[in-house]
């Protein structure tokens, strides 16, 4: 008897762990507030955790800066904007300057291709900043989270 109840314990202990594991809580880095609206960031929170996450990975992640061989192609780029976070449009107010170190790409309207990079200037400073493609970028973010 006394072994049924340390394996009947053993069961709902191991059912614990595995709840609390696959509970994991999506966490508003509140860089994500510069580019949408809070409710619709604690929405995702509730609803659609992944998604949420998916957009953290983003912010340090999709993107990189360009290096001579894509600078040379600056003047055939468009301009990278800030994108309005109510509408998610484009505003008409250039990126002039970025820090690298602080940058927040929920700030910025860009738009992602399919299988190729997207490249955007920064104003008449020379950096070119660059986004990986969608495909490239959900096979990263899938590395990412299996580490």
């Amino acid at each position: 008897m006394k072994i049924r109840k340390f394996i009947v314990l053993l069961l709902i202990c191991q059912l614990l762990v595995i709840s609390l594991f696959s509970q994991e809580k999506a966490i508003i880095d509140n860089r994500l507030e510069r580019g949408y609206q809070i409710e619709y960031l604690e929405n995702l929170a509730k609803k659609s955790p992944s998604t949420l996450r998916l957009l953290t990975y983003n912010l340090d992640h999709s993107w990189f800066i360009a290096g001579d061989e894509i600078n040379s192609k600056e003047t055939s780029m468009e301009y990278l904007y800030y994108k309005d976070p109510l509408t998610q449009e484009k505003t008409d107010t250039k990126v002039n300057n970025i820090d690298i170190n602080n940058l927040n790409i929920a700030e910025f309207y860009y738009e992602r291709e399919y299988d190729t990079h997207k490249f955007y200037r920064i104003g008449n400073t020379g950096i070119i900043i660059g986004f990986y493609s969608a495909l490239e970028n959900a096979k990263r973010f899938n590395n990412h989270k299996n580490q």
